[in-house]
């Protein structure tokens, strides 16, 4: 849904993907880093850990807010930008190391066939943004409402 949406702010983009399909990946993925489903996981640290000149300490909680990785323009140049042009040399949206998101090939893969089903579908189309809604929890959000109108 979140690709849906900010392919329709962004026409250009949009067209770009009903043009050349093989472009839905991309927008699958700058959808889900721009507007990240996942809030925030909870962690606690085995051991010391620097990080940016300060030290996590061993037996510390953590809050890992993944929506500010993938706006860190450290990670992400224009990071507050949606852009499926961009080269993302790591991608944040699944985690990373250990707790890399076991489900993130299926995930992306469901992504991926539902987005490329939509646009073939559909051809142009327009979001009702008024109309969308969003789900917000603890630990996941996204649009849960994304009402289109397609587009002769």
């Amino acid at each position: 849904a979140g690709a849906v949406y900010y392919l329709a702010e962004h026409p250009d983009q949009q067209q770009a993907v009903l043009g050349d399909r093989s472009l839905t990946p991309r927008a699958f993925f700058e959808a889900a880093r721009y507007d990240q489903p996942t809030n925030i996981l909870c962690r606690r640290a085995i051991r010391d850990i620097p990080v940016g000149g300060e030290t996590i300490r061993a037996g510390q909680n953590i809050l890992m807010v993944y929506a500010s990785g993938n706006r860190d323009e450290a990670e992400f140049e224009r990071a507050g930008e949606f852009d499926i042009f961009r080269s993302c040399p790591r991608d944040l949206t699944y985690g990373i190391g250990g707790h890399k998101c076991l489900g993130m090939h299926l995930a992306t893969m469901a992504g991926t066939i539902a987005l490329d089903e939509f646009f073939r579908i559909s051809g142009r189309y327009r979001v009702d943004s008024a109309n969308c809604t969003r789900a917000y929890g603890e630990f996941l959000s996204g649009f849960d409402h994304v009402p289109v109108e397609l587009v002769a």
